[in-house]
């Protein structure tokens, strides 16, 4: 668990001095920070993101890209035989 301080340490050491990690350094942070239920659910979504923006610090990317990119990624999708369509299950 150490390693895990001296690395979050060293993220905000970067931000203080206005150093925004590049977001292919912070992925991995947060990837090692969430539980293997969460990892399994996110992680295809943070490696999108590495792909397109891993070379970018985590303060660029804009508001407009991230919903241009989240619409890329939805547009994407296989759309499975059990989908919900954004609806909730129907209750027994």
């Amino acid at each position: 668990m150490q390693a895990m301080e001296d690395m979050l340490t060293s993220f905000y050491a970067q931000i203080a001095a206005d150093e925004f990690p590049l977001i292919a350094e912070y992925i991995p942070l947060v990837e090692q920070a969430v539980t293997t239920g969460t990892w399994r659910v996110y992680g295809p979504y943070w490696a999108k993101v590495v792909r397109e923006w891993g070379h970018r610090r985590v303060s660029e990317p804009a508001a407009l890209e991230i919903s241009q990119l989240a619409e890329q990624v939805r547009a994407g999708a296989v759309q499975r035989r059990n989908a919900a369509e954004g609806a909730a299950p129907p209750s027994t």
